[in-house]
């Protein structure tokens, strides 16, 4: 068997250091990932989610897990944040 490689992994996680939100656009501002596209993904997996079929990607549901406590801001918020 080969080696296995892993992915890089951010410090911060690999030093233990969590990020955390109390809404899902912080959270991804934090992460500096694209916005729209990203809670575009999470509203569709969340979707699938409740359905419990992954429509999508056929996962085996095994390994489709809905995400609780999912929150967004109002639709008209204002939410920013920077990198710590």
């Amino acid at each position: 068997m080969g080696e296995r490689q892993s992915a890089p992994i951010d410090p911060s996680v690999d030093n233990g250091v969590p990020l955390e939100a109390d809404i899902i656009e912080e959270l991804v501002g934090m992460m500096g990932l694209p916005k729209e596209g990203t809670l575009t993904t999470v509203e569709r997996y969340t979707e699938l989610a409740a359905k419990g079929v992954d429509e999508d990607f056929r996962k085996v549901p095994f390994r489709f897990t809905a995400v609780d406590g999912v929150r967004s801001a109002p639709a008209n918020s204002q939410v920013g944040c920077s990198r710590p």
